[in-house]
């Protein structure tokens, strides 16, 4: 589940630029503990919404929803406050994909990122390390989104 706050102060956008610059900090240095791990297993996470454009913008069918369906208007429309949040965060993904891998797909994008993701997030030892040059390519996209995240709306 992507993370998504309900206050102005920090929806989505501000949420997922704290968290791309707190990578960024570890980028070079593997994390030495679950604490330090959060902020890449969450952009991983972020990674595989992106991938399958499942970002939460709709309004879900809750519990007393499905037992008492004529409770209430269940007419499918976007929730416009959540949608404003993820959509600057979309954004922002396609433009640093764009940014740094050009025409390539997001699904190659996406399994490039997460595989560079999963070796900062098991620390050197447990996997195969990466190349300076991939290194070097998935801090230019996390610094890329960053960026976006950060440009006024």
């Amino acid at each position: 589940m992507p993370l998504i706050s309900m206050y102005d102060r920090d929806n989505s956008r501000a949420v997922y630029q704290m968290l791309s610059e707190r990578v960024l900090q570890q980028f070079d240095s593997p994390a030495s503990d679950e604490i330090a791990r959060l902020p890449f297993k969450s952009l991983a996470r972020l990674l595989e919404h992106y991938r399958y454009d499942a970002f939460p913008d709709r309004d879900p069918i809750g519990v007393l929803d499905a037992v008492h369906p004529m409770l209430r208007d269940r007419s499918v429309r976007p929730l416009v406050r959540e949608r404003e949040n993820f959509s600057d965060v979309r954004e922002a993904l396609q433009r640093a994909q764009t940014t740094v891998f050009g025409q390539q797909s997001k699904e190659q994008v996406v399994e490039f990122l997460q595989g560079i993701l999963a070796v900062l997030i098991a620390g050197a030892s447990d996997q195969p390390a990466v190349s300076a040059q991939d290194r070097a390519r998935g801090k230019q996209f996390f610094t890329a989104f960053s960026e976006a995240l950060r440009e006024p709306k």
